[in-house]
């Protein structure tokens, strides 16, 4: 097993405890900034805890941006590399 030292600033992707919903934009700038670094077959992007602590109505539509923020990351990938 190897360790890998490497050091990456990221903001949050998604903060669940803030009221905001971000759009996909900004999340699609902090995973571009992750797979800068990391490979995108090693990068996870989940969302941070407290799901519990928010009504679905602020949760739904965010997790929504974040999960289209990653598949057109990984569309994009993909056509990079055809």
């Amino acid at each position: 097993m190897k360790t890998l030292n490497i050091s990456i600033k990221l903001d949050w992707v998604y903060v669940i405890h803030s009221s905001k919903i971000p759009s996909c934009a900004p999340s699609q700038q902090q995973i571009k900034l992750a797979s800068d670094k990391i490979s995108l077959s090693k990068l996870w992007v989940n969302p941070y805890s407290g799901l519990k602590t928010r009504r679905c109505e602020e949760v739904l539509p965010a997790l929504q941006n974040m999960q289209e923020a990653v598949l057109i990351t990984r569309a994009k990938a993909q056509k990079s590399v055809a």
